[in-house]
């Protein structure tokens, strides 16, 4: 009996540590935790219109608490792609890519979504250097568009209407301000 006396208080104490330690919060649990989204996105290249179509996938990844408050984690990725970037040309001067915009937040109906705009692509080229140290970038959509590469259309898939209940949960701890 003594034994199970020492387990409990151990627990116990493992469960107020954590409540004090900053481990645990009240925070909204989404009801739906993953969700897949179909999108395409039409692009020229040199006159010739290409489409790239793919599925991007958001899932819930619990919580991250930090020294100012707590927040939920989202997973999110084109499927079988290893970024959310696509190169779509490699020209003489450097590679043009594809940003397709996405916010797992918006997607999955998080109310913190009311701070993003619905996610649109845009286009942007690293130019090439032998300096590692140097990173030339633009997103220009005129200087692009002289390399022949242009966006034409797209379309993405609605956000899900998503239900967040207010639940008591353990999170991932960050000793930070941001």
């Amino acid at each position: 009996m003594k034994r199970l006396k020492i387990v409990a208080a151990l627990l116990l104490l493992v469960a107020v540590s954590a409540l004090f330690s900053g481990c645990a919060a009240k925070l909204g649990i989404p009801e739906v935790k993953e969700g897949r989204f179909p999108f395409s996105v039409t692009y020229e290249i040199n006159g010739e219109p290409l489409t790239y179509s793919g599925v991007y996938v958001c899932r819930y990844d619990g919580v991250l608490i930090t020294l100012v408050g707590s927040s939920i984690e989202w997973e999110s990725y084109i499927e079988n792609e290893e970024t959310e970037d696509v190169a779509v040309q490699t020209n003489g001067d450097g590679t043009v890519y594809i940003n397709f915009g996405f916010s797992p937040e918006y997607f999955m109906g998080d109310p913190d979504a009311a701070y993003y705009d619905p996610p649109s692509p845009n286009l942007y080229m690293i130019y090439h250097s032998d300096d590692p140290e140097d990173l030339d970038i633009t997103s220009d959509e005129d200087e692009i568009a002289t390399y022949g590469v242009r966006l034409i259309r797209y379309e993405y898939a609605e956000p899900i209407e998503n239900t967040f209940r207010e639940k008591f949960t353990f999170g991932r701890f960050e000793p930070s301000i941001n």
